[in-house]
C-alpha cells in the first residue's frame, strides 16, 4: 500500500502539472517535471527506495527553484545545495463500511463549476497570494473530486480526493473557524463514499496524524508506513489498536504466531496460537484449604487470647488502660 500511496501522489501532482502546460515523464523509479514553477508543488518524486541523489536531480536548473520530495526519507541532499521544508508520515485508511456519521452542522459536495472552484482555491490559500494553481481543467478529470464543507451554506473547509492504482489520495484538507476532528471524519466519510471500497491514503505530519487516529475508537488494526525507526517506535507507543503492520497490511492476522484481537470499541480478547487457546479455554479456580489455617484464630467468638494480642499488638492499649 506504500508503493500505491506514493505512486498515487506522483499522479495528483502530474495531474496538476499538466493542467498548467507541464506534464512530467514517469519511470520505475522517479516522476519529474523539472521546468514548472509552481508553488508547493515538487519538480521530482521518489517512487522507489532506491533512487539516488544524481536521479532525483538529474533536470536540475541551478538558475531555477527545484523541488524534490523524497517518498522514503533515504535521500541527502545537502551536497547538491537542497534542504529540507518538512517531514510527513505516509498514512492510509480502511473506512469501516457503513461507518454512523456524527451529529454535526456540517455538509460536503463536490465543485463543478470554475467560479465555484476559485472561490475555494480562495478559501484553501487562507488569504493568501496564490491563484490560479487549480485549474478548471481538474474539473473534467473523472479521478479527481475537490470536495467543499461547508456550515449553514457557508465554506469552512474542503479536501481533494484523487483515485488511481487502486487507492484514493486525501490532499490538500483545509479549515477555518472549525475543529480537526469533525474536519477529517467528514472528509473520510465523503471519500469512503464517493470510491467506495478503496483505502484511503495520504501524508501528513506525524503529530497531526497521531492526533487524528488517537480522537478515534481504537482501531483493529494499525498500519504505519516508513523507514525511520524512531517514528514508527513513537508511533506504536501513542497509539492503541488491535494489532499493528508495517509497511503493508494485514499480515500480522495471517501469521498464527501472534495474537489477533481488537482493543476497546473494535473488541475483546486476542486468538490465533496459545492465546487462542488460552482465550477459548476455562481455566478452572481451585482454593484447597490446609489443616493449619491461621485466619480461623479470628473467626468468632472473639475476644479469645490471640485475637487480644494481635489487636494489642496493632492498635496498642486501649483508652482505659492508658
Amino acid at each position: 500500500m506504500l508503493h500505491a500511496a506514493v505512486i498515487n501522489n506522483a499522479r495528483w501532482c502530474d495531474a496538476v502539472c499538466r493542467s498548467h502546460g507541464y506534464p512530467g515523464e514517469f519511470t520505475d523509479r522517479i516522476w519529474i517535471s523539472a521546468r514548472h514553477a509552481l508553488p508547493f508543488y515538487p519538480n521530482a518524486i521518489t517512487l522507489s527506495p532506491h533512487v539516488t541523489a544524481a536521479e532525483a536531480t538529474v533536470g536540475q536548473d541551478p538558475s531555477r527553484p527545484f523541488a524534490i520530495k523524497d517518498s522514503f526519507a533515504r535521500l541527502d541532499l545537502a551536497p547538491e545545495g537542497l534542504t529540507p521544508l518538512f517531514d510527513a508520515e505516509w498514512i492510509a485508511l480502511l473506512p469501516a463500511p457503513g461507518e454512523p456519521r456524527a451529529r454535526d452542522e456540517l455538509s460536503w459536495d463536490t465543485v463543478t463549476d470554475p467560479g465555484e472552484l476559485a472561490r475555494w482555491e480562495t478559501a484553501w490559500a487562507g488569504g493568501g497570494d496564490v491563484t490560479g494553481l487549480f485549474q478548471p481543467a481538474l474539473l473534467d478529470d473523472p479521478d479527481c473530486a475537490i470536495l467543499a464543507c461547508r456550515r449553514d451554506g457557508t465554506l469552512v473547509g474542503g479536501a481533494i480526493a484523487y483515485a488511481t492504482d487502486g487507492v484514493t489520495g486525501i490532499l490538500n484538507v483545509f479549515k477555518s473557524g472549525i475543529a480537526d476532528g469533525p474536519l477529517w471524519a467528514g472528509a473520510v466519510r465523503t471519500v469512503a463514499t464517493l470510491r467506495p471500497g478503496l483505502p484511503i491514503v495520504g501524508y501528513d505530519r506525524l503529530a497531526e496524524a497521531l492526533a487524528y487516529v488517537n480522537a478515534r475508537p481504537r482501531p483493529l488494526a494499525l498500519y504505519p508506513f516508513g523507514f525511520a525507526a524512531r517514528e514508527l517506535r513513537t508511533i506504536l507507543a501513542a497509539t492503541h489498536s488491535g494489532g499493528v503492520t508495517v509497511n503493508d497490511w494485514g499480515w500480522h492476522v495471517f501469521n498464527h504466531d501472534l495474537p489477533f484481537g481488537g482493543s476497546g470499541p473494535s473488541g475483546m480478547g486476542s486468538y490465533h496460537g496459545e492465546e487462542g487457546f488460552r482465550e477459548l479455554s476455562h481455566q478452572k479456580a481451585v482454593f484447597e484449604r490446609h489443616r493449619f489455617f491461621p485466619v480461623a484464630l479470628f473467626y468468632p467468638p472473639y475476644g479469645r487470647l490471640v485475637q487480644r494480642l494481635v489487636l494489642r499488638f496493632y492498635l496498642g492499649k486501649p483508652p482505659a488502660e492508658r
